[in-house]
């Protein structure tokens, strides 16, 4: 997706996307900063944006891992066998 960044400028998705969503942002992420994350929502046209933030999150173990998400919501299955 980094490699990607270029085909999708937040600015464009910020004014067009409508829909409710969820992001999961690390803030120990070096690849893209959580405040690429703050200012996409404060961008962003649709009020229904959650943003969680993970204090020893990276770039890739936010939601590689659903076991070590914490309890915030009982409707997101904890595993794929759930």
């Amino acid at each position: 997706m980094v490699e990607e960044i270029d085909l999708f400028p937040m600015e464009k998705l910020a004014a067009e996307l409508s829909r409710p969503m969820l992001i999961l942002h690390g803030m120990l992420d070096t690849v893209v900063p959580y405040q690429v994350s703050l200012t996409f929502m404060e961008q962003a046209v649709c009020p229904h944006i959650e943003l969680r933030l993970f204090k020893d999150g990276d770039h890739s173990g936010v939601a590689a891992d659903p076991t070590t998400w914490p309890d915030w919501s009982p409707s997101v299955p904890r595993s794929t066998t759930e």
